[in-house]
């Protein structure tokens, strides 16, 4: 039985930093109060605009959750969905990269998307690599 012996890869999550969250909630905080002392009508466009940094973040966090790991013989990581994915490289036919960091892992039967990596180049030319080698 073939052994995995080393891993070649590890695809991390590309977390936000915490300073993102504080740079747009701040003044959204503070013009929600001069607005709602002044002018009641512009606190509806301040709360879509709070509501839609809490649910980015929200999203962002929740893919952040993402990770990735090929090793010389098989290929292991989670998903968005929260569903894990253990593939022996022989079964990968490809593999392709989309926008938002995102690395995309082609089967006979399903593409796996794999967002908000940091380093996708390097996953990318590591699967490459190998699914040309078999």
């Amino acid at each position: 039985m073939n052994r995995c012996k080393q891993i070649l890869a590890c695809g991390k999550p590309l977390l936000p930093p915490f300073a993102l969250g504080c740079i747009l909630g701040c003044p959204c905080l503070f013009f929600a109060l001069l607005c709602f002392l002044f002018r009641p009508q512009i606190l509806f466009l301040i709360g879509i605009w709070g509501t839609a940094e809490f649910l980015f973040l929200r999203l962002y966090r929740s893919a952040a959750k993402i990770s990735l790991t090929i090793t010389d013989c098989r290929l292991y990581g989670y998903t968005p969905a929260g569903g894990t994915v253990d593939l022996p490289l022989s079964f990968v036919s490809g593999c392709s990269l989309a926008p938002c960091h995102t690395l995309k892992i082609h089967t006979p039967c399903q593409t796996y998307h794999f967002p908000f990596l940091k380093d996708p180049y390097t996953l990318y030319n590591v699967l490459i690599t190998l699914t040309y080698k078999k």
